[in-house]
């Protein structure tokens, strides 16, 4: 788990987080070795750190990139990330919103839609 919010990157709030990294986004990739087999989830505290973190995420290419996002804030990154150089099928690449549609309303209904997709990707 990364979090640039040193209040919140915790065991209090995450108690089950095998470890916890405190660092500025732009930044993460530095602290953190993920490898072309790893899925990778952004959920930050805005659009505009999300798109931070997925434009190192493309960069370094883990089996699996998604986001949480609104229609609005998918168009929000696919034109950050196209006018920083990435091209339709690296930005086509991120999954977004990203659970399976199950019309989850709950934050746990969420969260299971969420793994749901992610076994699913694990099993192609």
């Amino acid at each position: 788990m990364i979090e640039e919010r040193g209040e919140f990157a915790n065991k209090k709030y995450f108690p089950k987080a095998r470890d916890i990294i405190i660092t500025q986004y732009e930044d993460f990739s530095s602290k953190v070795k993920i490898a072309k087999t790893d899925f990778a989830v952004a959920i930050t505290s805005g659009h505009e750190k999300d798109t931070i973190v997925l434009e190192q995420l493309l960069k370094i290419k883990p089996a699996y990139i998604g986001a949480i996002g609104s229609r609005h804030k998918k168009a929000y990154v696919e034109k950050y990330l196209q006018q920083h150089g990435f091209d339709e099928a690296q930005i086509k690449s991120i999954v977004m919103p990203i659970g399976i549609d199950i019309k989850a309303e709950t934050p746990a209904e969420i969260a299971i839609s969420i793994v749901a997709q992610l076994i699913q990707k694990r099993a192609q």
